[in-house]
């Protein structure tokens, strides 16, 4: 096995597309089923990895963010806009991949903590940013 090196896509966060007017009953049952696997884009656009996402939904947040060794990122291929998982650091074999859920997720502050109890997603965050790319259909998206 190798290093993923800086800088490299792992792979894209898959899964199906909503707006935020449905984002409540989607909540509700990533409660019941005790998995959430919804990724917020901004405040109206969000990914639900749940039933045909990818392995990346099994990503784990290091709650220390500064161990984080990923990042979201967005990438522009054949014309669509596609969220991605990419690497901060090298990465080697044997490290666990780990991208940081945002700073909300985990509040201990009470009233953060309610309205994270109903609204409890990952979050593309400042940190995250828009890349260009141009790439061709069946071409790696790097």
């Amino acid at each position: 096995m190798e290093k993923i090196p800086r800088d490299s896509i792992i792979a894209p966060y898959t899964g199906e597309y909503y707006r935020e007017d449905t984002a409540s009953n989607r909540e509700l049952v990533a409660k019941y089923l005790q998995r959430n696997y919804n990724y917020e884009l901004n405040k109206q656009l969000h990914i639900d990895g749940t039933r045909s996402g990818n392995e990346t939904r099994f990503i784990n947040d290091p709650r220390n963010p500064s161990k984080a060794n990923c990042r979201s990122d967005f990438v522009w291929v054949g014309g669509d806009l596609h969220l991605t998982i990419r690497t901060s650091k090298d990465i080697f074999p044997g490290d666990e991949i780990l991208l940081s859920y945002g700073e909300n997720y985990w509040s201990t502050d009470p009233e953060q903590r309610s309205l994270n109890d109903s609204k409890r997603r990952r979050s593309f965050g400042a940190g995250d940013k828009i890349r260009r790319k141009k790439s061709q259909e069946g071409k790696h998206m790097k």
